[in-house]
């Protein structure tokens, strides 16, 4: 299965979102420990059963920490309304 993230960092390009592969199972809102680089962060899962990507990473672990479905909306519509990246408003 492949999900789509949210990194929790300053992203390149201003892309982003990314897709990752997984076996969890994993749910929108849900935060996740993705690789970065040579380093592990904290990404925010925006939608599951993406388009698969040949070159998508894995998914290491969850964090056990889902956000409410209205506080993941509301983040996005903060980044939209405000013309800010979806990294920033998280």
């Amino acid at each position: 299965m492949f999900v789509t993230i949210v990194p929790q960092l300053r992203t390149p390009r201003g892309q982003d979102r990314f897709t990752y592969r997984t076996d969890l199972t994993l749910q929108i809102g849900e935060l996740v420990h993705i690789p970065w680089r040579t380093q592990q962060k904290i990404g925010l899962v925006v939608e599951v059963n993406a388009p698969a990507h040949p070159r998508a990473k894995a998914v290491s672990t969850t964090t056990g920490i889902i956000l409410p479905s209205r506080y993941v909306d509301f983040l996005l519509w903060l980044a939209t309304k405000y013309q800010i990246s979806e990294p920033a408003a998280l």
